[in-house]
């Protein structure tokens, strides 16, 4: 007898115990040390199918959920010019760019490649200073990374698609304090 006819007989045998009328479900349940949600998923599959269904039925194969690499091509070019984003971030770059990705997403592409923190990510600019797969022009606003302080900026023009002209070196940002 193979496992799966041990297992199918089981599970008949509980549906036969109650279906004489001898024994409740409690009493089945316990006899059989399972629990009554157990015995009540089997007892509506046997009223379905009868007995085809106390045998196990094969699972469909789930779809493969995983980004397509060119989206994870893009977070990783990303993550590498902006090691300092988190993944809410930089679905916002893509989105921007019109790359439909979520921060779910974005930090999943990471967590595979080790860089879901930003020390690691940090770290991967780095030990990789001429990598030549990752062009400053292939993400927009690369020059986010200077600051403008002539007027006080709205939160809505920080995605502006022109960066600020009023550029502020680091010199003059310790005399401005």
């Amino acid at each position: 007898m193979t496992q799966a006819q041990i297992v199918t007989g089981f599970r008949f045998r509980a549906i036969e115990l109650h279906a004489s009328g001898t024994m409740t479900v409690t009493d089945v349940c316990k006899t059989l040390g399972k629990s009554r949600t157990w015995f009540y998923n089997w007892w509506n599959r046997f009223q379905l199918l009868g007995a085809e269904g106390l045998c196990d039925q094969p699972r469909e194969v789930c779809p493969v959920n995983r980004t397509p690499l060119d989206v994870e091509g893009h977070v990783l070019d990303c993550a590498f010019h902006f090691p300092g984003y988190g993944p809410q971030r930089i679905a916002d770059i893509l989105a921007k760019q019109g790359i439909a990705v979520g921060r779910t997403a974005v930090y999943g592409v990471l967590k595979r490649h080790n860089l879901n923190r930003r020390k690691q990510r940090l770290e991967w600019v780095r030990s990789s200073p001429g990598k030549s797969s990752h062009s400053p022009n292939s993400i927009p606003h690369a020059s986010w990374r200077v600051h403008a302080i002539s007027t006080p900026i709205s939160p809505a023009s920080w995605c502006a698609s022109t960066p600020s002209t009023s550029v502020v070196s680091k010199g003059s940002v310790e005399s401005i304090r």
